[in-house]
């Protein structure tokens, strides 16, 4: 069990610091890192024009940066339950994603400029 902690526990780690990484730069971004949004990029430049981008890349880093909290936590219990934690974090995460992309799908209009 010794190895699967040290290999988990970096693991979990490390999606860590990637997604507290990726969500703060899109969280300070300021709107320029909404091309690298799936489906925002492939919107005519028209339409692109009529959404928030700040508000949009806000809102995304801090949706990333909880997300790192799951993989915080799941390195903390491989700490003692080596295999629960890194299978929690990644089932919790799975969650948080599916949720985030209803949530995108279901109220694009709140990122649009009002008129």
């Amino acid at each position: 069990m010794e190895s699967l902690k040290d290999f988990l526990i970096p693991f979990d780690a490390l999606m860590a610091a990637i997604f507290v990484l990726t969500g703060y730069g899109f969280w300070r971004s300021d709107g320029r890192a909404a091309r690298y949004i799936a489906g925002f990029n492939s919107k005519s430049e028209a339409e692109q024009r009529q959404y928030d981008t700040g508000r949009l890349c806000a809102d995304f880093g801090r949706r990333m940066v909880l997300w790192s909290l799951c993989f915080i936590v799941g390195s903390a219990v491989d700490c003692f339950f080596p295999g629960i934690g890194s299978a929690l974090a990644w089932g919790i995460w799975l969650v948080l994603l599916i949720r985030h992309v209803v949530d995108m799908s279901r109220h694009e209009d709140r990122y649009k400029r009002q008129p």
